[in-house]
């Protein structure tokens, strides 16, 4: 517990990050599980192509339909998971740590 109370606090020191760190963090989070994911299903878009994908809707090369549909489809079910488990670990935070304050 003294663990976690101490990575809390580092956290907290580092909050709040300024918008272009945040967008770049999530940008990149985004790149990298949505292409290590499909990678793992057999998609055959190299990184550079995911990422191509992902920021400018465009690819080069020679990739199929299906897989750059597989790849948008990620990265919709990603973000909307994302929401939802940010709302769970507020929530949880806030029941865990009921004397921390986490809305300030």
């Amino acid at each position: 517990m003294k663990k976690i109370r101490q990575l809390y606090k580092e956290w907290q020191s580092l909050q709040p990050l300024n918008e272009v760190l945040e967008r770049n963090i999530n940008q990149q989070f985004m790149i990298d599980f949505n292409y290590n994911s499909n990678h793992l299903e057999g998609n055959t878009l190299t990184y550079g192509q995911t990422k191509l994908l992902l920021l400018f809707g465009d690819t080069i090369g020679n990739a199929n339909l299906k897989v750059l549909m597989n790849t948008v489809f990620l990265l919709i079910t990603a973000k909307v998971l994302a929401k939802s488990l940010h709302r769970t670990l507020l929530i949880t935070s806030i029941l865990a740590f009921p004397s921390a304050t986490f809305l300030s």
